[in-house]
């Protein structure tokens, strides 16, 4: 999800709705939830990209729950992504980088196994020992290829859940934890190193969530490839589902090649009534500069929205090169209104880069399909994602392992495992 918070503009519609009905004295206040039903329609009506093909003469009061309502609201031929969200877990994540949960992120492989494929060390199943390679096998006492829901499974996101979970390990021992969730602090940039291909040095970026904390962590990151003179870089983005564009905006700007600051990173545009608000987001002026003529990605199923914003606005500018999995589709973006201890996402805005590319709702083919290696570590040569992209760097052409055996690598499992978009976005249970 991209989401550009413009509070502002419901605190205009408040004071219009104060101003229209305290001149009535039997005015009476309606209770919260009526409320929040309001004013997901007025947003609904003003903001909403396909607004135009929203149901008429709707009835908010008709509906038991805002989500309810926002699912009868919804163009569900392309929108998958608008919600709402309490407020606390919202800005407790998007601003401060945090979250509840266990602490790992889950992916299925093409035989329908279910794997660690990041684990976050500041976190309950990072302080129990679990590492990325370690095998789900059941949850409470149910196999995992009997459960159509994991994320019900697991449970909400709450500190007051434990889970009785069962592990094949990296040396194929069975293990069986009792795992609670409790606050995760998320380091969005999980890995970084420098890798060799041939005689070039090659900086690695392992890049997960689009977050306010996410820029300390990328200068880290950054200097680190400067003060080690890298030729090239590959950013993995393959868990990444998006997130806040000013952040993108950053990630792509330093990544850019020179000469590209001031010039058109994203356009945007929204519904007929709100033409005004088109507009255009600029490259900003990096602070490293590391002259790449080219980018190279790791991407996935799960590598949606901000993430595919960076890929689509650097292509006008630099060879973008796509390996591993086909990406997820979300050229559009929302607004975040706050109201009644609530944060309303409704999809407000498309966007397209420089050339006026957009509309990828089937998501960016990829260059070179490679199998994510689920039991290679992140950062590991040998990890096929990984060792795709040295080779390519190192030999300018790509192994053809898969295209020769014809193997796919996509599972569609891996599409269904969050249940709602706030979550989708953080990816981690």
């Amino acid at each position: 999800m991209y989401t550009l918070p413009t509070y502002r503009y419901f605190a205009i519609y408040l004071l219009l709705v104060f101003t229209l009905t305290s001149c009535y004295k039997e005015y009476i206040e309606p209770n919260p939830a009526t409320r929040t039903n309001d004013k997901i329609l007025s947003v609904m009506k003003e903001w909403y990209l396909w607004n135009e093909l929203m149901p008429q003469n709707v009835d908010p009061r008709a509906f038991s729950t805002p989500e309810a309502l926002i699912e009868h609201l919804k163009y569900k031929t392309l929108d998958k992504w608008s919600y709402i969200q309490d407020e606390e877990s919202y800005f407790q994540y998007y601003n401060a980088g945090q979250t509840y949960g266990h602490g790992f992120v889950l992916k299925y492989d093409k035989n329908n196994a279910l794997w660690l494929a990041v684990v976050y060390p500041n976190s309950a199943a990072g302080r129990a020992g679990l590492t990325r390679g370690y095998q789900l096998l059941k949850i409470n006492g149910r196999d995992v290829s009997s459960i159509s829901n994991v994320s019900e499974a697991l449970g909400a996101a709450e500190a007051s859940v434990v889970n009785l979970l069962q592990f094949r390990d990296t040396n194929g021992v069975i293990k069986e934890i009792s795992l609670g969730k409790d606050v995760i602090q998320i380091n969005s940039v999980y890995h970084y190193s420098v890798q060799q291909a041939g005689t070039k040095k090659v900086g690695y970026l392992v890049f997960n969530n689009f977050i306010e904390t996410s820029r300390t962590e990328l200068d880290l990151a950054f200097a680190y490839f400067r003060d080690q003179a890298i030729e090239e870089l590959i950013l993995d983005l393959r868990y990444n589902g998006g997130g806040r564009v000013n952040i993108a905006q950053y990630l792509a700007s330093n990544l850019a090649p020179t000469g590209s600051a001031g010039k058109t990173f994203v356009r945007y545009s929204h519904n007929p009534s709100k033409r005004f608000e088109d507009v255009e987001g600029l490259f900003l002026s990096p602070q490293y500069n590391f002259n790449l003529k080219r980018l190279i990605c790791i991407t996935s199923r799960a590598t949606a929205s901000a993430s595919e914003l960076v890929i689509n606005s650097l292509k006008p500018f630099m060879p973008v090169t796509l390996i591993g999995e086909n990406t997820y589709g979300k050229p559009v973006g929302s607004y975040g209104f706050q109201f009644e201890g609530y944060v309303f996402n409704p999809i407000s805005l498309r966007t397209v880069n420089a050339l006026g590319q957009g509309d990828y709702f089937d998501g960016f083919k990829v260059d070179a399909p490679q199998t994510d290696g689920l039991n290679k570590q992140l950062g590991d040569a040998q990890e096929p994602c990984l060792a795709e992209a040295l080779f390519y760097i190192q030999n300018g052409s790509f192994t053809g392992i898969l295209q020769r055996r014809g193997q796919t690598v996509e599972n569609s499992k891996n599409n269904n495992l969050h249940q709602d978009s706030f979550r989708e976005e953080v990816g981690v249970f």
